[in-house]
């Protein structure tokens, strides 16, 4: 399916065919043998349907998001957790700049064809004879152009959802990076107090305590990252929230000690 040229729908098929990588890994090449065309004009309706037979049919599109760059024998793969914090927010600015231009253009097709949808005449509200057979292709066409337009936007809805889940996921890491190192403090802010107040149960107490609020700070950690994850709760509440109610918790002991 081509989508590239909203007024016109373009479908090609074929029995066999090969794809690949030009020399310079910047174009597509799709080699098709024994197949067909099928062209059908969305915006006048009066041209006629068109199927192009071929025996051999060449295909070439921009590689973009699919190319090869050479790298050096010391380059390797970060993961968003080896980024910095810049640079993760580089990442998510350029993703907002290509979620806004994605959702621009499925917009302008959106409108053409609205555009193309007003400009029936509305007023004959009786079928004429010589028109009648015309009016059901139209009106099968409108029907044909509705789905397709629903399609697109399932995908578009789809796309932006991934789009999103991934800009959350870089934001969690961001929160993550300052998250853990403040738990320090709100560690030192619980632990002074308890010590204080525990110091005649011996190290078994103290110990036992000190593993108790350290899984009760990593579960909390863990949940909020995948909630955060899944959207349903914002990055900043996933990570910092467990920190929030701790270092309250550590206020209140730092109160009644002293």
């Amino acid at each position: 399916y081509d989508y590239s040229n909203p007024a016109v729908r373009n479908l090609v098929t074929a029995k066999r065919g090969d794809i690949g990588f030009t020399e310079d890994f910047k174009s597509i090449i799709m080699n098709l043998e024994d197949g067909e065309i099928h062209q059908l004009n969305n915006v006048d309706f009066s041209e006629k349907y068109r199927k192009v037979k071929f025996e051999k049919h060449r295909l070439i599109f921009d590689s973009e998001g699919f190319g090869f760059k050479r790298t050096g024998d010391n380059t390797f793969i970060r993961g968003d957790r080896e980024l910095s914090a810049s640079a993760m927010k580089k990442i998510i600015d350029s993703m907002k700049v290509e979620l806004e231009r994605s959702n621009q253009n499925f917009s302008r097709n959106i409108l053409l064809n609205n555009k193309k949808l007003s400009s029936l005449d509305y007023r004959d509200t009786i079928i004429r004879r010589d028109t009648s057979v015309k009016s059901v292709d139209t009106l099968y066409n409108s029907v044909a152009n509705i789905l397709r337009i629903k399609e697109q936007l399932r995908m578009q809805l789809t796309y932006n959802k991934q789009i999103i889940a991934q800009m959350d996921a870089y934001q969690v890491e961001i929160y993550k990076k300052y998250s853990i190192p403040f738990a320090c403090l709100i560690f030192a802010m619980i632990g002074a107090p308890l010590g204080y107040r525990v110091k005649k149960g011996g190290f078994g107490i103290a110990a036992g305590l000190s593993l108790l609020f350290f899984l009760i700070y990593w579960a909390a950690l863990i949940g909020g990252e995948k909630l955060a994850d899944r959207n349903l709760v914002s990055p900043f509440i996933g990570m910092w929230l467990v920190n929030i109610f701790l270092g309250l918790f550590g206020l209140y002991l730092m109160f009644k000690s002293s």
